[in-house]
């Protein structure tokens, strides 16, 4: 999951950061973002409640994405505000395509 430009930053290295300075987290969501932009959709389009047939597309995408980045299911749940099982299903019929 982490590559070689992570590193610890601060007094006691409590923060991972890349080479840009961001959090994990914060790369992550990045990268959702522009999935979202690409598809004309915002990032609280993605992590909201709503459920337009489109919206749940793109949504698949940026779970097939984290979980090429190495992300367990759950960890794709927590970052997109979903039930692990969503992202389950949600890979299962990505896969099928």
């Amino acid at each position: 999951m982490l590559d070689d430009d992570w590193m610890w930053y601060g007094e006691d290295a409590e923060v991972l950061v890349d080479s840009r300075g961001m959090t994990p987290r914060q790369a992550n969501l990045m990268a959702i973002e522009e999935i979202a932009k690409a598809h004309h959709f915002t990032l609280e389009d993605i992590l909201g409640p709503r459920r337009f047939k489109s919206l749940v597309e793109v949504r698949r995408k940026c779970a097939v994405m984290l979980r090429e980045k190495g992300h367990t299911t759950t960890e794709i749940g927590r970052i997109l505000r979903r039930d692990h099982s969503t992202i389950v299903t949600a890979l299962k019929i990505m896969a099928q395509k």
